[in-house]
């Protein structure tokens, strides 16, 4: 999906906690472990850098599991949703290399069962998803520190993106890419995408 300008909009510490018990984990701040003894009770929740149109924040447990919540500037509801199917449907096929959705517990009243994974920031109307957490460095980092040689990050990206490609689409009931698939890929292919970055000043250069 080619967004505009992204503005990153301030989630509060209310919206925040409501949003984690949509995926069926409580807060101190949020609500009793005692009222849901079955849930799992969050220790801490950091926020996290990088990210070009998402707002991240890791969320733990007291044994130390953990996972992300990511709130998503610049897309819609549907098209989160679309993204999270697309990588559950990974999931379900064995794809391991990668993070991927949990599934929504309760709705929150801003949709209907069309949505298994996308909420909604109550405060801004983002969407949001709860990521399953891997652990690791970013690879631009590993590069500079000359830990691992450029070619051996690359070719281990190639080996992964080959294994999700291999993966056949079988019965799932994913958007196409004529409509959109996870991220707008027609506008690439009839070059919609490319006219825009053509005619703005940050990238007609490049």
């Amino acid at each position: 999906m080619v967004k505009p300008a992204i503005h990153r909009k301030r989630i509060s510490s209310t919206a925040l906690h409501q949003l984690i018990s949509l995926y069926g984990f409580l807060t101190v701040a949020g609500s009793s472990a005692a009222a849901v003894p079955t849930a799992r009770v969050v220790s801490s929740i950091t926020p996290m850098a990088g990210g070009f149109s998402g707002t991240n924040y890791r969320i733990e447990f007291s044994d130390g599991t953990k996972f992300c919540l990511k709130i998503c500037h610049g897309y819609n509801r549907a098209s989160v949703e679309s993204q999270a199917r697309v990588q559950d449907h990974l999931r379900q096929s064995g794809l391991k290399r990668a993070c991927f959705a949990i599934p929504l517990v309760k709705n929150d009243g801003n949709g209907d069962d069309e949505f298994r994974f996308a909420a909604v920031d109550p405060d801004t109307g983002d969407p949001c998803l709860a990521l399953t957490f891997l652990d690791g460095q970013a690879a631009d980092a590993v590069i500079e520190s000359g830990a691992v040689a450029e070619c051996i990050i690359f070719e281990q990206f190639g080996h992964a993106l080959a294994e999700m490609h291999a993966i056949s689409l079988g019965d799932a009931q994913l958007r196409h890419f004529k409509t959109g698939g996870a991220c707008d890929v027609q506008q690439h292919i009839d070059h919609t995408s490319y006219g825009k970055m053509e005619a703005s000043r940050h990238t007609k250069s490049h």
